[in-house]
């Protein structure tokens, strides 16, 4: 099993349980992995990464960000159309 000493330790941080010992502190729990990762897979989404760029920009740097994407979107469109 796992030590109260080892499991407050990972609960301050200060210790990294290895993947076995994640997943039997989850079976313990009764949590699932997918429901404990859900939103970090959310957020690993492509589009999700490019939103919370754009909300984290001033303004201006959204508006070249935008500019940058749109013209990036249309050049792939252009090269595909020509292979």
């Amino acid at each position: 099993g796992i030590s109260e000493r080892y499991l407050a330790d990972i609960e301050r941080g200060l210790k990294a349980p290895k993947l076995e010992t994640f997943v039997r502190i989850l079976n313990a729990a009764r949590i699932s992995p997918e429901y404990l990762l859900q939103d970090s897979l959310i957020f690993a989404r492509p589009e999700n990464l490019i939103k919370d760029t754009l909300e984290n920009l001033p303004e201006e740097q959204r508006k070249i960000f935008c500019d940058f994407i749109l013209r990036l979107a249309e050049s792939m469109e252009h090269t595909a159309s020509h292979s």
